[in-house]
């Protein structure tokens, strides 16, 4: 996924946990948090390690994901939109 800051790689599990990456493969993991999916809406939480906490709020339209990475530790929150392609 892009965005105005950069790009990422998120990866959600069947067991209601993520986490973001530098990389396709995973290998290079930013954080992890766990998520859940209700009205076809998903949204999580999660503890950047030494930064503090976070959400994320996504859906999925056709095969495009929109993803809202929220930034707590910054006030008022900082919201950066992401967009790519789901798989």
């Amino acid at each position: 996924m892009s965005s105005n800051e950069g790009s990422l790689y998120a990866h959600f599990d069947s067991g209601n946990s993520f986490y973001l990456s530098d990389s396709a493969d995973g290998t290079s993991g930013r954080l992890d948090g766990t998520y859940s999916v209700s009205g076809g809406k998903l949204t999580g939480s999660f503890t950047n390690p030494g930064v503090g906490d976070g959400a994320v709020e996504a859906t999925i339209s056709d095969n495009t994901i929109h993803l809202d990475f929220i930034e707590y530790w910054h006030s008022p929150a900082k919201v950066v939109a992401y967009t790519g392609v789901s798989n």
